[in-house]
């Protein structure tokens, strides 16, 4: 493994409705994580979705409604969220847009 280092606004970016920066990959990690940082938008909400493996999110800017397996919490600004393996989630952008950080294995 190498040492990565990424300032804002450096890796690779994509967008659909939202700006998904990868931060560093599961190959740049030997498996272990993938980070990304994701500035999105009321119309980047996703459908709920079930993934083979956790998911972390960790709010930085804005709110977001986040349902996990029909439970909905709002989180704002510092709000981390662990989803397990399997269990159905979705969020939607309360207003504007919200920036968070997603950790996925």
């Amino acid at each position: 493994m190498q040492t990565i280092v990424r300032r804002r606004e450096e890796g690779d970016i994509w967008r659909l409705c939202s700006s998904v920066e990868t931060k560093v990959t599961t190959a740049q990690t030997d498996g272990r994580y993938a980070i990304t940082e994701q500035v999105v938008t009321p119309a980047s909400s996703p459908p709920v979705h079930v993934h083979d493996e956790p998911e972390a999110i960790y709010v930085l800017n804005g709110e977001v409604v986040l349902e996990v397996d029909g439970a909905t919490t709002i989180a704002g600004p510092g709000t981390f969220a662990f989803v397990p393996a399997g269990a159905a989630h979705t969020y939607r952008v309360r207003y504007g847009t919200a920036r968070m950080l997603v950790v996925t294995s």
